[in-house]
């Protein structure tokens, strides 16, 4: 009975030892949920889902999935919404703390850091909402509309609406709508 009683427990050990995964010293391993999606953006052929922590990708031709996250080569966490610019074949994801992360092909990540890091904008620098209109880039956010220009990758102007916080915006014809709590 003993040894009954002790091959078990060495049977219990020697299972629960080999169940951990096997990360190498100074590797690191994300465990993410990927139940909930915030934002969805399509590629043509990459259907791309984030959630606050990461981002997802699914190849429709070969049916691969990838995570990208910080320590794949994202520059921050907390994903607020993300978008596709087909004409420079970049998805922007924005981040709740005012960070952008432009994401080219090949998967490299170029950051652009100017609304998190701007000391003038006080309060929420979250991107609610990312319209790509040609090499313009729209983000709506609580104070206001920041314009991007994709051609030269560099913020252009900042539209400041105080006591309106900017929900989403779009074109039609030759005017940008914004969509506030307001109204349009």
């Amino acid at each position: 009975m003993r040894n009954l009683i002790l091959t078990f427990i060495c049977f219990n050990i020697a299972v629960s030892l080999q169940s951990q995964p096997m990360t190498g010293v100074g590797n690191w391993e994300s465990f993410i949920s990927y139940n909930y999606a915030k934002a969805v953006a399509y590629t043509g052929n990459i259907v791309f889902s984030a959630n606050e922590l990461s981002l997802s990708s699914y190849n429709l031709d070969d049916y691969t999935i990838r995570v990208h996250n910080k320590i794949s080569g994202l520059s921050d966490m907390g994903i607020s919404t993300i978008a596709y610019n087909p004409q420079y074949k970049t998805l922007i994801i924005a981040y709740l703390n005012g960070n952008i992360d432009l994401m080219k092909t090949g998967d490299r990540v170029v950051n652009r850091p100017a609304i998190k890091q701007n000391t003038n904008i006080t309060g929420d620098k979250s991107i609610k909402h990312i319209f790509c209109d040609s090499n313009m880039v729209y983000f709506s956010t609580d104070f206001g509309l920041v314009n991007f220009d994709m051609s030269i990758e560099e913020f252009g102007f900042t539209t400041f609406t105080p006591n309106v916080k900017i929900n989403a915006s779009c074109r039609f014809g030759n005017s940008l709508f914004l969509s506030t709590n307001q109204g349009i």
